[in-house]
């Protein structure tokens, strides 16, 4: 007679974490609920996340994508189930994820307020925090900041918003711990006349789009702090008027400057057009002067 092939549910433990171990989102979420076990197998493994997208859809429903390098899923879930999914991706404490958008399609959903209230002391352990939506008046506000203060300080090192900000939610912003803890931030302040500049003194990847007070004695005050920082190779900023498009196609530059740093054999190259200035940190041993800034932008977003 054939010997019995074991079934799962026989299977030691330590087989079926290897197994486990092996899947991607979806086929997790399922394992997870097929009974208590499984749900503590589960749970049990670190997850590796290249990025997590979490976002309304309608009233409703909520969009959850997950990117990992053994799968690529998107699915389209109830608010509860949604939340109940984004919490067991990241509530194990080994648990790496690179980095997590927050869609904002939807102006009218409860769905941050419910994942906001579900987390309690958990924090999400991710290197790049991203708001993304189109802008429209009174868009951003506690909501997304209570997000931003779920992220792991620790952890977090880039701040990300695509709306433009108003002057109440970038007051609250600067004054988040996660804020203060990361080294770098892309955001637009087109709406905001009250920019303290100062408050951004302490980055090394700056990408401020909008800022209205942009002139010489601004541009004085960013160029030197970054000069007297000791700040590594390929720290930069972009700061740009309200206005002037983001793309680095060839226009007429007013001047071009080198700086020496505070740290021995670096040096910052600034190019002025005007409206915008953008500068970075080179070594003297770096052969290429120029400005790359496309290279600076792809790193800072895709870290």
């Amino acid at each position: 007679m054939e010997k019995p092939r074991p079934i799962w549910q026989d299977l030691p433990r330590h087989l079926k974490v290897y197994v486990a171990g092996k899947l991607g989102d979806k086929s997790r979420q399922s394992l997870r609920q097929c009974s208590k076990t499984d749900r503590d197998v589960v749970d049990s493994i670190p997850f590796s996340i290249h990025s997590v997208v979490l976002g309304p859809n309608n009233p409703s429903e909520a969009t959850l994508v997950v990117t990992t390098e053994l799968s690529h899923s998107v699915r389209h879930l109830p608010y509860k189930t949604a939340i109940r999914d984004f919490i067991n991706l990241i509530k194990n404490p080994k648990s790496k994820m690179n980095f997590v958008t927050f869609g904002l399609e939807n102006p009218m959903c409860k769905l941050y307020s419910e994942l906001i209230a579900e987390f309690q002391k958990l924090k999400i352990r991710a290197n790049r925090f991203a708001l993304n939506g189109v802008a429209w008046p009174g868009k951003l506000g506690d909501d997304q900041i209570e997000l931003l203060k779920l992220m792991d300080t620790k952890v977090l090192k880039v701040i990300e918003i695509s709306p433009t900000l108003n002057d109440e939610f970038l007051r609250k912003l600067v004054e988040t711990e996660q804020w203060k803890s990361v080294r770098g931030v892309s955001l637009c302040t087109e709406n905001c006349e009250n920019v303290d500049l100062e408050s951004f003194f302490h980055l090394r990847e700056i990408n401020l789009r909008g800022f209205q007070q942009l002139n010489e004695e601004a541009k004085i005050k960013i160029i030197e702090n970054f000069r007297q920082r000791d700040l590594p190779v390929n720290s930069f900023f972009y700061i740009s008027k309200p206005s002037v498009p983001i793309g680095l196609a060839m226009e007429e530059r007013e001047n071009l400057e080198e700086y020496e740093m505070s740290t021995p054999g670096n040096k910052l190259i600034v190019e002025d057009f005007g409206n915008k200035i953008h500068g970075r940190v080179i070594s003297e041993k770096d052969p290429e002067i120029y400005l790359n800034m496309d290279q600076l932008f792809i790193q800072m977003h895709n870290m």
